[in-house]
């Protein structure tokens, strides 16, 4: 082999090996762009859960529905108003409860388990 047929055996290899570089390249810009996109479709999932529950948190209950919920009588629903115990909202005659004011009130008043130490006698 003479040194132009080697010259252009050089070249030849040389220009596949950049056309596959190229191509490496461009399959790695795809793969970026792809999980750029996949990055900003979960942030707008998650977006969107957290205005769903921004939503959730934000619902309200009626009175009968608090006092299912809760298990107390109307009385004692109404003296947790007068007490200023639970926050509320009133239209006319109906009274509404926020549930992020219900779960508030639950874990102002958590009273966490103390556990008994075994006796060694």
């Amino acid at each position: 082999m003479d040194y132009r047929q080697y010259f252009e055996q050089f070249v030849e290899d040389f220009r596949k090996e950049f056309d596959q570089k190229q191509l490496y390249e461009q399959k790695i810009d795809k793969l970026n762009a792809q999980h750029e996109e996949l990055i900003k479709k979960l942030e707008g999932l998650i977006n969107r859960l957290n205005q769903n529950e921004d939503k959730t948190n934000s619902l309200f209950l009626d009175n009968s529905q608090f006092i299912k919920l809760m298990n107390i009588s109307k009385r004692t629903a109404q003296q947790w108003r007068d007490n200023n115990v639970i926050s509320y909202s009133q239209v006319g005659n109906k009274i509404f409860y926020q549930i992020t004011d219900i779960q508030q009130l639950l874990q102002d008043n958590f009273i966490k388990a103390k556990r008994k130490e075994a006796d060694n006698d």
